[in-house]
């Protein structure tokens, strides 16, 4: 129990002060551990990596919103008023990262915790939203709609399904979609043809860059995870069911597999799963 509490402490400790620092630069545009002028429109956390910030910190919040909601079962590693704390930090960064497919995310793993305490959260980010688009006449377009990301994000998903058609086995290999995004958009006049990036799609960019054969064993690891999470039951299914919901809708719009440092938070998770 102490090694544990030890763990989580220092988690919540490091994750709050990387908050804190993206809202100062997101608030000020001066970052005060990175000693920087920062972009101000959207807070990217510590070191401003917007997006997989924002993701990370999803993921992060499930967890605490677990311990919130059956606090009981939790008293023992961290007092109410430090988990609160951290709590309200860490939700004030993830939505003014801006970031919709983190927020969904979060939201979906909510969804597995508990139904009155989500349906508080949902209606008190309905609230935000509509309370921002009043005070702010662009919130809509500028954080919600953002149409220019959407034609990105679906023009590289479309070049993702046709790299995999092309190379069904083995795929283009590991990382190698991007490289390549834009000759395969403009080949087959896709949409955002001149935008090079990612799959923006955890399981289109393993179909892309590791084929069907890649695809398999991810979804091999990933059931046997989820069956081993409900197999132990108690504790493990309620904290661990709940983030990977949240991993895999943040699948959905964001490659978390190829970032490292949302692909070193997931491993240590897994990892802990299988030993806690």
């Amino acid at each position: 129990m102490k090694v544990l509490k030890t763990l989580l402490l220092t988690l919540l400790i490091s994750a709050t002060i990387a908050t804190l620092s993206g809202l100062i630069g997101h608030f000020t545009g001066y970052n005060p551990l990175r000693m920087a002028e920062v972009q101000t429109a959207r807070n990217g956390g510590l070191f401003g990596m917007l997006i997989t910030y924002a993701h990370s910190i999803a993921w992060l919040n499930v967890f605490l919103i677990v311990m919130c909601a059956d606090y009981e079962k939790f008293k023992e590693l961290i007092t109410k008023k430090w988990l609160y704390f951290f709590t309200s930090v860490s939700l004030v960064g993830l939505f003014t990262t801006y970031t919709r497919g983190a927020w969904i995310a979060f939201l979906a793993g909510c969804l597995l915790i508990n139904k009155k305490f989500t349906a508080l959260l949902v209606a008190l980010c309905v609230v935000g939203v509509v309370a921002l688009s009043i005070h702010d006449s662009g919130f809509w377009e500028k954080h919600i709609l953002r149409r220019g990301s959407n034609s990105e994000r679906w023009g590289c998903i479309l070049g993702a399904v046709k790299a995999f058609q092309e190379k069904p086995v083995l795929g283009y290999g590991y990382l190698n979609f991007e490289p390549y995004s834009k000759e395969i958009k403009s080949k087959y006049h896709l949409p955002e043809a001149s935008f090079s990036g990612h799959a923006h799609n955890d399981f289109a960019e393993i179909l892309a860059t590791s084929g069907a054969l890649g695809a398999l064993f991810f979804l091999m690891w990933l059931g046997l995870w989820i069956k081993e999470i409900l197999h132990r039951g108690g504790l493990t299914s309620q904290m661990l069911i709940p983030f990977v919901a949240a991993f895999l809708v943040s699948g959905l719009t964001h490659v978390s597999l190829n970032d490292g440092e949302n692909a070193f938070f997931l491993m240590i998770i897994y990892a802990l799963s299988g030993v806690l």
